[in-house]
């Protein structure tokens, strides 16, 4: 089926109001490789596998902007009368949204120059986080080494390396913490434990929950310290470092201790504050 590319006019018409997008087809006179394409027509390229994580919010606030104007075209081949989105896939899914016509410059790539450029706009995007980025980047990889890929489309050589970490963390442990959120550098962090040991993949879904919790933060060098302490846990102190540590500290006053086995009770003159609890539950997270 032929496509339904309107080519922009390359002489401007008398000025007017934008009221909306089709106003703004008549009035915007871009360069001569842009063209007006029915959404229908387009489609995301299978090699724009970048954007695992999408905003919906986000999308809808651009569908808003892209009822009055677009500046920026989407970047795509034309491919069996179709056009092939290479970058610009949210404008694209916003567009879809309203069912509006997109901008599209139309560029003839080979699949490694597509590639190059959405790895190289990436790149410069601060939306996207590195666990997508990690997957894309994988994907990408074939049968390059770390050097060669980060060669290939010019990229720092640590960065890629720890980026390339995810793939030696089971899914298991992908699937129960927050990946979205942590950053390539935790990648290596995580593969490295788990690499010493299968132990490690329990004890980071054991408390994977700690960073999902909005109650409570806690650093990831808190949370690294915590998987350690469960794979290796510390010795059980004794009463006196108990003592002292504990119920010693300045303002705590205790009336007894008793100890039984691995359990101990103690009655205290005045209620701990807020900060000795924090102290005490730390402490008793070592005795687990």
């Amino acid at each position: 089926m032929a496509s339904r590319a309107i080519q922009i006019r390359k002489k401007p018409k008398q000025k007017k109001l934008v009221n909306d997008i089709d106003d703004f087809i008549e009035n915007h006179h871009g360069l001569k490789s842009e063209l007006w394409v029915d959404i229908n027509d387009c489609f995301i390229s299978s090699l724009k596998i970048d954007r695992k994580t999408k905003n919906p919010r986000y999308i809808e606030q651009l569908a808003e902007d892209l009822k009055t104007r677009q500046i920026n075209a989407v970047v795509a081949r034309e491919n069996n009368g179709k056009y092939e989105i290479i970058s610009g896939e949210c404008r694209y899914e916003a567009a879809k949204l309203i069912n509006k016509k997109l901008l599209v410059r139309v560029v003839d790539w080979s699949d490694d120059e597509a590639i190059a450029t959405i790895i190289s706009e990436n790149e410069k995007r601060e939306d996207l986080c590195d666990y997508d980025k990690a997957r894309a980047y994988l994907e990408y990889r074939g049968k390059l080494s770390i050097r060669n890929f980060a060669e290939k489309y010019n990229l720092k050589k640590s960065q890629v390396g720890e980026l390339f970490q995810l793939e030696k963390i089971p899914q298991a442990v992908c699937d129960a913490l927050p990946m979205t959120k942590l950053r390539a550098k935790q990648f290596s962090d995580i593969a490295a434990k788990i690499n010493e040991g299968g132990t490690y993949i329990d004890a980071f879904i054991h408390f994977s929950p700690l960073l999902l919790s909005t109650e409570r933060t806690i650093t990831w060098k808190e949370f690294i310290a915590r998987v350690e302490r469960k794979v290796n846990p510390p010795r059980p102190p004794t009463q006196q470092v108990l003592e002292r540590h504990i119920f010693k500290a300045p303002g705590v006053k205790v009336a007894s201790i008793s100890y039984k086995d691995t359990e101990f009770k103690a009655k205290l003159k005045k209620p701990l504050t807020y900060k000795q609890k924090e102290q005490l539950q730390d402490f008793l997270e070592k005795l687990k």
